[in-house]
């Protein structure tokens, strides 16, 4: 459900960003993740975070422990394309209540 909505999402903001830098002759363009906490319903302490969009690397830290989340293949810049809904893609990152956070930079 999640990869539908941020299809949507991608896909309909991306048109809107691409025909106005065309309209406006401008070369610029952005970047964007997006994210869905689902918690689990067979436990109350863990979840998974849906993750979509091209961004800089999420960071996850479990335990101690440093992960990097590279999203280079879960989307495309917004507004550089008419049509990105070929390159939407979304990651599903597993966290449990008390060991885990993640930060977006």
């Amino acid at each position: 459900m999640a990869r539908i909505l941020f299809g949507i999402i991608n896909t309909a903001l991306n048109e809107v960003v691409y025909h106005n830098i065309v309209q406006m002759n401008s070369d610029k363009n952005l970047t964007l993740a997006l994210l869905n906490y689902q918690p689990s319903v067979s436990s109350q302490n863990e979840g998974i975070l849906h993750l979509s969009g091209q961004h800089e690397e999420m960071i996850v830290v479990r335990n101690g422990e440093v992960e990097l989340i590279d999203t280079i293949d879960l989307g495309f810049p917004i507004g550089l394309d008419d049509n990105i809904t070929g390159f939407i893609a979304e990651a599903k990152i597993s966290l449990k209540y008390g060991g885990c956070c993640s930060t977006l930079y």
